[in-house]
């Protein structure tokens, strides 16, 4: 128990970080609110806030390798800190600048390797599983493995929520090339693919945690 509340303290205060720096960001850009149509700054900001991106997620790596010492328990560590970071972030936002007024507004949620754009809902319920099953993990402290198939569950679900995430952008692309990225129109969301996809991340996760056999 004390190793899940020390990262849910790091993922909460990593949390504040991310969104002290968007903040920032928007308000630089002069969209404290609404941030469509994209358009972005200068490229060398865009280069920079890349890099932040992928520090950011090799932070998140590197507390979960320190925490743990086997690749599965650091997988779920993994899974929750980000869960919960990712929770988080959207609640340090409301607090600072009241966004998102709705949990449908459309946010840009990643920038590689296009943008993914989706309504704020999306990424959270995915957060959720990922921080519910990696806090199942970290609490229950008990050897387990993940079979062929919770792995195969997991990564179609992944590679069909990442699809639909950049789907908007790939449809700007093929239109109008690469300056299309900057009007990209982020609804209508697709949900019949999206739901799917959580499905399968939360079937392939969860099996494991909570019908787990030791592993001795």
């Amino acid at each position: 128990m004390r190793k899940f509340l020390w990262l849910s303290l790091f993922a909460v205060g990593f949390a504040y970080m991310e969104s002290a720096t968007v903040v920032y960001l928007r308000t630089i850009s002069g969209r404290l609110m609404d941030i469509f149509p994209m358009e972005i700054l200068d490229p060398h900001i865009g280069m920079i806030e890349i890099g932040r991106e992928l520090v950011t997620l090799l932070i998140l790596v590197m507390v979960a390798i320190i925490a743990e010492n086997s690749f599965v328990r650091r997988f779920y560590v993994f899974l929750f800190v980000f869960g919960l970071w990712d929770i988080f972030y959207y609640f340090w936002l409301k607090v600072f600048i009241g966004w998102p007024r709705s949990l449908l507004d459309a946010d840009i949620l990643f920038l590689i390797p296009l943008p993914w754009i989706g309504p704020v809902i999306a990424p959270l319920l995915v957060a959720f599983i990922l921080c519910f099953s990696g806090g199942i993990a970290i609490v229950r402290n008990r050897n387990f493995s993940i079979t062929t198939k919770d792995a195969v569950l997991f990564l179609s679900g992944s590679l069909i929520l990442i699809f639909n995430f950049i789907l908007p952008s790939l449809k700007e692309i093929k239109e109008f090339g690469m300056e299309g990225l900057k009007y990209i129109n982020p609804f209508p969301f697709n949900w019949f693919l999206y739901f799917p996809g959580l499905l399968f991340i939360a079937l392939g996760l969860l099996r494991p945690v909570m019908f787990y056999q030791d592993n001795k």
